[in-house]
């Protein structure tokens, strides 16, 4: 992974933009992502919210056993568009 110095107050979205252009260039459909604070900022940028973390179908039964409940952690997660397409 290569890192890229941005302004602070432009960090969060640099490092969205580049997250979801590089999973759409090695052909990843979607993007899941786990907060306890940040839900509104990521569903004004297209997240779906995917309900409690420990709970999600969308995470491997390995890693919602890992998750600890009483943090409240929230999945999201966003369908990215084919590389050149629609």
């Amino acid at each position: 992974m290569t890192v890229i110095w941005v302004p602070h107050q432009h960090a969060a979205l640099a490092i969205r933009h580049r997250a979801e252009k590089e999973a759409a260039a090695k052909g990843t459909d979607r993007l899941v992502l786990l907060t306890t604070r940040t839900a509104d900022w990521f569903e004004q940028r297209g997240f779906a919210p995917g309900g409690a973390a420990h709970e999600s179908s969308l995470l491997p039964e390995h890693r919602r056993t890992a998750i600890d409940p009483a943090r409240n952690s929230k999945l999201f997660f966003k369908t990215l568009a084919a590389p050149g397409g629609t």
